[in-house]
């Protein structure tokens, strides 16, 4: 497992209030394939920054270029 994936996945179920959708869900997966859209991810996004305390570059705030679980938890270690 990578590390933070278990709080990304915890923040996302909760952002699309699904537990089912994420079931099959690798950390590779293109997070648009579950339904998450811009807005959805722009809440990811701000509910992570708060929860680690960090602040992702504005480069990487698109759903196209780091709309994976893995993307989104190399951005988090680079804080570490």
């Amino acid at each position: 497992m990578i590390k933070y994936e278990n709080e990304v996945r915890e923040i996302l179920e909760n952002i699309i209030a699904s537990t089912e959708l994420l079931k099959g869900v690798t950390a590779q997966t293109d997070l648009r394939t579950v339904g998450v859209n811009s807005l959805a991810f722009i809440k990811l996004i701000v509910s992570i920054e708060a929860k680690f305390n960090i602040e992702f570059p504005e480069e990487q705030l698109s759903v196209s270029q780091t709309g994976t679980i893995e993307k989104i938890c190399k951005i988090i270690a680079s804080f570490d």
